[in-house]
């Protein structure tokens, strides 16, 4: 299974770009969308249950699990070998 990110909510929701609280996703096989909090989507990349990813070219942004040795685990999102900001590019909801 695999979802694509589809839009952010920023913790302070009158922020144009902040801390990410939640996402707005869309399954690829069967086009159900909802939305989940950061914390949901790092425990779904860490079991290996889907693959998270951003924008619907090739290549796409693959979203990672980043597990700093201090403080909350966060997302990043990464393309052709290299980290990109794909996250905050996408539109708020």
């Amino acid at each position: 299974m695999s979802i694509e990110i589809t839009a952010v909510r920023n913790t302070n929701s009158a922020e144009t770009q902040g801390a990410i609280g939640q996402l707005a996703w869309r399954d690829d096989i069967t086009g159900a969308t909802g939305t989940a909090t950061i914390a949901t989507v790092v425990e779904f990349i860490d079991r290996n249950d889907i693959a998270v990813y951003v924008g619907a070219g090739d290549p796409r942004d693959r979203v990672v699990a980043i597990h700093p040795s201090q403080g909350e685990a966060f997302l990043r999102t990464r393309t052709d070998d290299r980290w990109t900001d794909a996250l905050h590019a996408l539109p708020l909801f």
